[in-house]
């Protein structure tokens, strides 16, 4: 036997990114035990998790990307998961029934009182009607659809602070303004399961679950170009911004669809017509946290609540924080509040200095519980996803261009050897953690047959 008859059936897989689609991909591909297959995950931060980030801040672990965690029964990381979870609804979603949880509140701002289950759950049915409503999909947008058919039914008053409540529940949802959203909003109309968050922050589920591959992972590694050829030995070649190079025979693009939109990869041959559409028509929606850190024993709110929701003066919603989220519970001892902005405010924060955010987010607080709330936190940390270069936004969304295809479009291969995964690609769970987990597992699958086809036709 010669050298020439010696055939190296060894393929390479690269995955860019090491957020929960790339880590996912990496556990398929790894656990599959296929020792002729060799992966390498290229990842530009310094860390792991992507846009699931917990951080040690004021001696307390907090998530300044993904909070929650849905679809218990089916979430891959909870695979690996020792820890505990609290449940905990994401209100965002407005098909929650917020009256079956004593944890939530919703107050009025005007009377500082708690407004009743039966008012909010009134009203949450006749705003949910108004979105799932096909004879209204004319509309050219989420706000337009509202307005036309919520405006002249709501004359209380009360009824017209929780229309916009209802409307920035939906922008955190989705991570856009309502005038920038279609009219089909992705939510889980079934609740089949409720939701949590983690206990002590998303950190353990996110180490257990990276432990196999965390051996695989080169951070500080900033890819800039993917150069793929069918014809060569190794099909693909990839660039990094300081002028490493890598080759393999098979890469999966984990990068979010932020990333994507800023072209700071660039592709070649380029992406076809169908997936560039695909990544302008998607919006990538944004939603930032402002921790609020208090050295007082008890809660100023009622211990009890993990979720505070505010509705505001007609108006103020899209200048001003509206939810809250408390870690009393899940971070026992810690008095501490998460502020979540949505829509237009958390596009606003991120050009607001330190002191101007922490009073705005402060103000309802200080109306709610004027007699307990102290004038300002003792600490304070915030986010800016749509800084942030490797990120540029929090999850995608469907704008008002947007359609499902669009999604669809977004997961198909390129040039048959690069693949694309996240939770932008998931139809079936898109803009969440789980989305991405599931979906990266489903691409890994998709490469392992592409290499097992490419084996035997060797």
């Amino acid at each position: 036997e010669t050298e020439k008859d010696i055939i190296n059936t060894q393929k390479n897989v690269i995955i860019i990114g090491a957020g929960v689609a790339g880590l996912a991909a990496a556990r398929i591909l790894t656990l599959s035990n296929k020792k002729d297959i060799s992966i390498s995950i290229l990842e530009a931060r310094d860390r792991i998790g992507g846009r699931v980030f917990p951080k040690l801040i004021s001696l307390t672990n907090c998530d300044l990307g993904a909070s929650w965690i849905y679809r218990k029964s089916e979430n891959p990381l909870l695979r690996t998961f020792t820890g505990s979870l609290r449940m905990v609804p994401d209100i965002t979603n407005t098909f929650i029934p917020i009256d079956r949880y004593s944890n939530v509140a919703v107050y009025d701002v005007e009377t500082k009182t708690r407004i009743s289950n039966d008012v909010l759950t009134k009203y949450d049915e006749l705003f949910n009607s108004v979105l799932v409503d096909p004879a209204s999909d004319e509309c050219k947008n989420l706000k337009e659809k509202l307005d036309s058919n919520l405006t002249n039914t709501v004359f209380n008053i009360l009824y017209r602070r929780l229309l916009e409540f209802n409307s920035s529940r939906l922008e955190a949802w989705t991570g856009l303004p309502t005038e920038s959203t279609g009219n089909v909003i992705e939510c889980d109309k079934d609740l089949f399961e409720e939701d949590y968050v983690p206990n002590n922050s998303y950190v353990s589920a996110l180490s257990e679950f990276a432990q196999p591959v965390i051996p695989f992972i080169s951070f500080n590694t900033e890819v800039t170009s993917i150069h793929s050829n069918n014809e060569s030995e190794h099909k693909v070649s990839i660039s990094t911004i300081d002028n490493q190079h890598y080759k393999a025979d098979a890469v999966i693009v984990t990068v979010p669809l932020g990333v994507l939109k800023s072209q700071s990869i660039s592709f070649h041959p380029e992406l076809s017509a169908e997936k560039l559409s695909a990544i302008d028509h998607l919006g990538m929606g944004l939603l930032n946290k402002v921790y609020l850190f208090f050295s007082c024993e008890e809660p100023f709110w009622p211990k009890e609540l993990d979720i505070i929701g505010v509705a505001l003066s007609p108006g103020e919603y899209k200048e001003n924080c509206n939810m809250y989220l408390s870690l009393y519970n899940t971070n026992p001892g810690v008095v501490a509040l998460c502020a979540m902005l949505s829509g237009d405010f958390a596009e606003i924060s991120e050009s607001m200095d330190d002191e101007a955010l922490m009073l705005r987010v402060m103000t309802p607080l200080l109306s709610l519980f004027p007699q307990t709330c102290p004038n300002r936190p003792d600490s304070f940390y915030r986010t800016a996803w749509r800084s942030d270069k490797f990120a540029r936004g929090s999850y995608s969304a469907l704008q008002c261009q947007s359609k499902l295809e669009d999604r669809v479009a977004l997961a198909q291969p390129h040039d048959e050897v690069v693949f694309f995964a996240g939770e932008a690609c998931s139809l079936d769970h898109p803009s969440c953690v789980n989305g991405a987990a599931i979906n990266g597992e489903q691409v890994a699958a998709m490469v392992l047959a592409l290499l097992d086809k490419s084996n035997q036709e060797t």
